[in-house]
């Protein structure tokens, strides 16, 4: 077990802060926050974002998050268009796994649970297959909030790949989705 820090604890600091108290604290991982990583990058390249990482000694574990990914209609497109950025930014910095969040419920809290199974079965298919060319997983992380539409761990569905059965559950804190650990792009 690798024991990680999460950028959400220290919501004022910067990236490179959550580096440097992760290595002062003696944690070998990382889980960031994406608002942190885009600020950083606004002003650094992947390059740089890998050598911080390395030179700390602190391995990204994880990339949170994906935010509010289901019943977007037209937005949709932006949702696979950030996805597949997280994705390349993941892949540069061997940054394994990116969190995806539910959307908030609004009026869905009216939708029966199938509905809910098959919006969000249709959303992490679509985002798992534009994450495996970047050797990246994602992680379905359900929200215990009652505004939001997945708030329990139930089963969502199984998904057949490459002649492997695939199980993905809604449930636990970075529940891999997508259990093939597709080669790392360098």
């Amino acid at each position: 077990m690798l024991l990680g820090f999460h950028g959400a604890t220290t919501m004022t600091s910067d990236l490179q802060t959550d580096v440097a108290v992760s290595r002062q604290a003696g944690y070998r991982g990382l889980e960031l926050w994406s608002a942190k990583v885009d600020i950083y990058l606004k002003s650094h390249s992947l390059a740089e974002l890998k050598a911080l990482f390395e030179e700390n000694g602190v391995a990204p574990l994880s990339f949170n998050a994906l935010e509010f990914v289901g019943f977007r209609g037209d937005d949709y497109p932006k949702i696979q268009e950030r996805c597949q950025e997280m994705c390349k930014i993941a892949a540069a910095i061997h940054c394994p796994l990116i969190v995806v969040v539910p959307s908030p419920t609004e009026a869905r809290w009216q939708l029966p649970w199938a509905d809910v199974v098959a919006e969000y079965v249709s959303v992490l298919r679509d985002l798992s297959d534009i994450a495996a060319p970047y050797g990246t997983r994602l992680s379905f992380e359900f929200l215990g909030f009652g505004w939001c539409t997945v708030r329990t761990p139930r089963r969502l569905g199984d998904r057949q790949t490459g002649g492997s059965r695939q199980r993905r559950h809604d449930g636990g804190l970075c529940a891999p989705l997508c259990r093939r650990r597709p080669a790392r792009r360098d």
